[in-house]
């Protein structure tokens, strides 16, 4: 959850000293964005190297949300994604943009330039 990333980041000062400073709210979606998203990539390359014979995946990512009719905590997807075995395998895992590289592939995925995510339907 968002809740759980680090609010906080440091930098170094030329005199020396570490400034610690409080991340903006673009930042810390920012960063939770490509967190969630590059945990589908982690699990997709983990099921491929289980079996040469799985050829699609689908990781479909959920968090949960209070319900705004009856205030209650509920699973909401933020996004469904169809890898493919031979788009996945083709792509430089290292130097990809994880939410960016979605587009590669089938999927539901509903998200603003602020980086906050909608309800989508898993696939």
């Amino acid at each position: 959850e968002i809740e759980h990333m680090p609010t906080e980041k440091a930098s170094l000062l030329s005199s020396g000293k570490i400034s610690i400073k409080n991340k903006s709210q673009k930042e810390l979606k920012q960063e939770y964005s490509q967190c969630v998203s590059g945990i589908a990539f982690f699990l997709a390359g983990t099921f491929y190297n289980i079996s040469p014979k799985i050829t699609n995946i689908i990781v479909s990512g959920y968090t949960q949300r209070l319900n705004k009719l009856n205030g209650k905590a509920e699973d909401q997807y933020i996004y469904s994604i169809k890898f493919t075995r031979e788009i996945f395998s083709s792509l430089n895992i290292k130097a990809i943009n994880s939410l960016e590289a979605f587009g590669n592939f089938e999927n539901n995925l509903n998200v603003s330039t602020n980086f906050e995510f909608k309800t989508v339907n898993p696939l």
